[in-house]
């Protein structure tokens, strides 16, 4: 991942804008490849739509592997990040445990939680992340604002789901992508 600390405020602010230029591009790039691989029911823009995107991830990463699964459809070509990999994640380096083509889905699928988190949760934006006076882990990170009262990276948090089954062979939890949604609009909201 790239440490984002590093940077200078105007490369974040640079990279904030062209961030959340690109993440509805994503968005609908990922309901793409969901129907492009048999991805089923439809997706239809609610919440509704994650527990079989979820099975959907899962599947493909059980069926192919999570350093196999290879990208069916194109990246959007108005997207200014495109590369090998998200661009959260370093260029140069491949992930050990994840193939370029999944973490373009993890990123898809955190666009798609953040399209609907901001549906109904009025004001919601992307912003740079700036801890008051002292060093943090999300310091210029790009970072959805009030959805919950707190900053989230909704692709870290899918992440972060992937890839501890995949670290560690755990059991997928079913209801992983709809429990970060609720996490994301619901402050009282807690995992069982």
């Amino acid at each position: 991942m790239i440490d984002f600390g590093t940077w200078k405020v105007a490369a974040a602010r640079e990279y904030c804008e062209r961030y959340s230029q690109a993440a509805p591009g994503r968005a609908a790039w990922l309901a793409g490849e969901y129907r492009a691989t048999g991805g089923a029911p439809e997706l239809v823009g609610t919440s509704d739509d994650l527990d079989p995107l979820w099975r959907w991830l899962c599947e493909r990463i059980s069926a192919e592997g999570a350093n196999a699964v290879e990208l069916k459809t194109d990246l959007p070509a108005d997207d200014p990040h495109l590369g090998n990999r998200p661009p959260w994640h370093d260029p140069h380096t491949q992930n050990p445990y994840l193939s370029d083509g999944l973490m373009w889905i993890v990123e898809g699928m955190g666009c798609y939680l953040a399209e609907l988190a901001a549906h109904v949760s009025p004001g919601a934006e992307w912003r740079v992340y700036r801890a008051p006076n002292r060093r943090d882990f999300n310091q210029n990170r790009t970072m959805l604002f009030d959805v919950v009262g707190a900053p989230v990276d909704p692709s870290r948090m899918v992440y972060t789901a992937v890839i501890g089954p995949v670290i560690h062979n755990d059991q997928w939890d079913g209801g992983a992508l709809s429990n970060l949604y609720r996490y994301m609009v619901d402050p009282a909201w807690k995992a069982e």
